[in-house]
């Protein structure tokens, strides 16, 4: 599968700018799109190539060959689990005087 056969030009540009960091806001201002346009580019984004997060795309992403094809196997759970996000709850500590 070649990432770039699959998702239509906007939507490339759209995934090629928020695998290198921007916030869906940025990407909005760059392209000149409204930020719910790029929100609906990434909900289709997500389920053409089947990842669930912005982890998983960016794995995904860079885990494409020279030739522009993902790995032959690929699913959503060979993506690394450091991707994941989890909140920890903080421990704070009374402060008595």
């Amino acid at each position: 599968m070649k990432i770039q056969t699959v998702l239509s030009n906007r939507e490339f540009e759209v995934a090629s700018l928020l695998v290198r960091g921007l916030l869906k806001k940025q990407v909005a201002d760059k392209l000149k799109i409204s930020v719910n346009t790029v929100r609906n580019h990434t909900t289709s984004i997500y389920e053409k190539l089947t990842v669930t997060s912005i982890g998983e795309l960016c794995w995904l992403w860079r885990s494409v060959d020279n030739h522009g094809n993902t790995p032959k196997l690929f699913t959503p759970m060979m993506a690394p689990k450091r991707f994941e996000r989890k909140r920890r709850a903080r421990q704070y500590e009374p402060i008595f005087r």
